[in-house]
């Protein structure tokens, strides 16, 4: 599905480049991330590292800069496959531009690289990020976030220092699956495990929402009702940002929030047939739990 929407992604992206001609085939069916840039289209592929598409002419070409296999030593993954047989600079998880046109792109198990035009920046543990996975990276004029294993990394500018987050400092979950930036400046997280959260700016508190989780007051894993407020799950998978309008996407739905307003979910149109046969009652409060 996500391999999908993002050829459908490239394809309103590409038309500018390509002048109605058609779009080369991508090099991978496995598109895991793209970002347009003044240069072109990158992508980061699973199994094929990153591509860059410049024109039609050229065609899509290999980005040799985006080399994660120099970071592998530093990997708590160092005898993994991928890595014994030096294929980590194949897998390539997330990627995007910030406000300099630096590409940032980030590795299944070796950090990230920021590709500059006159050099490339590889990082890892070891000066600024506080895991070898990368699941998301999202930038403003103000910072770049990048989303780990290990928690959420912010670069800010200005100070031009890290800041880290993760459940330590008070997020409810390290992984971070979808990061988005408002025009405020203000980062919106979907948790792997945790909801939705934001940052209004470096040094203020977060917000975070959660659905009801299983055993907290249902025995259900999803709302009964299609449609309702809250947040339907906390199993997030994407997050996006359209003027003051929130979207998060989990497992259970979609939901949206306006401005201040509260959160409203939306479900599929196979909601009632998921609920079918799930228990209505409250579980009594001495019931064991597994």
């Amino acid at each position: 599905m996500k391999n999908g929407l993002f050829f459908l992604l490239l394809s309103i992206w590409i038309q500018p480049i390509c002048n109605g001609e058609n779009i080369p085939d991508v090099p991978c069916p496995f598109i895991m991330d793209a970002v347009e840039t003044g240069s072109g289209i990158y992508i980061a592929t699973e199994t094929s590292g990153v591509w860059q598409l410049r024109s039609v002419d050229v065609g899509w070409e290999s980005v040799s800069q985006a080399d994660f296999d120099s970071l592998s030593g530093d990997s708590y993954l160092c005898n993994h496959d991928d890595l014994i047989e030096k294929k980590a600079a194949a897998y390539g998880y997330a990627i995007a531009k910030d406000v300099s046109e630096n590409i940032w792109a980030g590795s299944a198990h070796c950090g990230a690289c920021v590709i500059g035009k006159s050099n490339t920046l590889l990082l890892s543990q070891k000066n600024g990020l506080s895991g070898e996975r990368v699941y998301d990276i999202a930038t403003s004029p103000q910072c770049t976030a990048v989303a780990t294993n290990g928690g959420i990394d912010i670069y800010h500018y200005e100070t031009q220092r890290w800041y880290t987050y993760n459940r330590a400092e008070g997020l409810p979950d390290d992984t971070a699956a979808a990061m988005a930036y408002d025009d405020k400046g203000q980062l919106w997280v979907a948790f792997a495990c945790g909801g939705a959260g934001v940052l209004p700016k470096i040094g203020d508190k977060w917000q975070f929402w959660q659905a009801p989780w299983y055993f907290d007051s249902t025995t259900a894993r999803q709302p009964f009702t299609a449609t309702g407020s809250g947040l339907p799950g906390n199993l997030g998978t994407a997050i996006a940002v359209s003027g003051n309008v929130v979207y998060y996407g989990c497992t259970n739905g979609l939901a949206y929030k306006r401005g201040n307003g509260q959160w409203r979910y939306i479900r599929g149109a196979d909601s009632i047939e998921k609920n079918k046969g799930l228990f209505r009652t409250p579980i009594p409060k001495n019931m064991p739990r597994q």
